[in-house]
């Protein structure tokens, strides 16, 4: 493995916690996760790589599910729903990494209302590079969104890691290149930062 020069995290999960609205749809439609898990991720990609409207995007989803008529309804809970907040715990690292001259970036797979929102909160300053996928038109199951990231950071994609919650996203980082950490807390990840030489022991006692 090269030198690693940067360090990519993802947005939601890792550096920003948000409760998650899928119970929310699964009681308003009384189906299964399963079921509305099927038909979300079969069609995430339109809200996440284009400008589609939300309320088309969902009228698709609930059309197929055979719940168009909640469309609105669903809409108005969504408008309504805690916006989260930051991990707190992750930004002192995100502060230590720069100090130590790491490039750091994020890519998220996001709507552009999503995007609009993170920025709005100022995202833009915690990273070098901040990319989000419909934005891009690329999201992280595509092995193009990480070699945009390395690109866009300036360095190899052998020499950067990549932080997600998600273990789908992480699972060809052999393939493309990349060093993948799966976030679980942040215990884990300062270890794994450690045995990987990006952090000391004593800088991560003083986190």
């Amino acid at each position: 493995m090269k030198k690693i020069k940067a360090i990519g995290f993802d947005w939601v999960g890792v550096v920003f916690f948000t409760s998650r609205y899928h119970t929310l749809i699964t009681n308003l439609l009384n189906i299964s996760q399963e079921e509305f898990s099927n038909s979300y991720y079969k069609h995430n990609h339109l809200i996440n790589t284009t400008d589609i409207d939300p309320k088309e995007f969902w009228t698709i989803i609930f059309k197929e599910l055979g719940k168009e008529s909640k469309v609105d309804e669903f809409l108005e809970l969504l408008r309504n729903f805690p916006k989260g907040k930051y991990n707190e715990e992750i930004l002192p690292l995100l502060k230590l990494l720069r100090n130590k001259d790491y490039k750091i970036g994020l890519f998220s797979n996001h709507t552009t209302a999503g995007a609009q929102e993170a920025r709005q909160i100022g995202v833009d300053e915690l990273f070098d590079i901040t990319l989000f996928s419909a934005e891009v038109g690329v999201m992280k199951e595509d092995p193009e969104a990480f070699l945009l990231l390395a690109k866009k950071l300036n360095v190899d994609i052998s020499e950067m890691i990549f932080i997600d919650d998600t273990p789908k996203v992480l699972e060809n980082a052999e393939e493309i290149g990349f060093e993948p950490i799966l976030y679980t807390d942040m215990p884990s990840l300062l270890k794994r930062l450690n045995e990987l030489n990006i952090l000391t022991e004593n800088e991560i006692e003083k986190l």
